[in-house]
């Protein structure tokens, strides 16, 4: 609950906190060790970054037609989703 607005400086700083709030970045934190995901190439900052199913049909990859591939880690490899963090995106 934001105080009143006169107290000004409490106030403004009621703000900027529930804004954070608001604002704050979601990294998906599902993995996989044997399930299908997708890597866009349009997107990804290196050639390891994945998304699962739910992040990347949520995202804009299929509507803007971006160049995307459709894998699985069947009996060779596990993975996470990328979704949200910064450095693969």
């Amino acid at each position: 609950a934001l105080p009143p607005p006169s107290s000004s400086v409490a106030y403004t700083a009621a703000v900027v906190t529930a804004l954070r709030r608001l604002n704050k970045p979601r990294v998906c934190t599902k993995s996989w060790n044997s399930e299908c995901f997708y890597r866009c190439n349009d997107c990804q900052m290196n050639p390891a970054s994945s998304l699962c199913i739910e992040c990347f049909e949520n995202g804009p990859h299929i509507a803007e037609g971006h160049d995307y591939v459709f894998e699985s880690s069947f009996g060779s490899y596990g993975g996470c989703c990328d979704c949200g963090n910064v450095e693969a995106w």
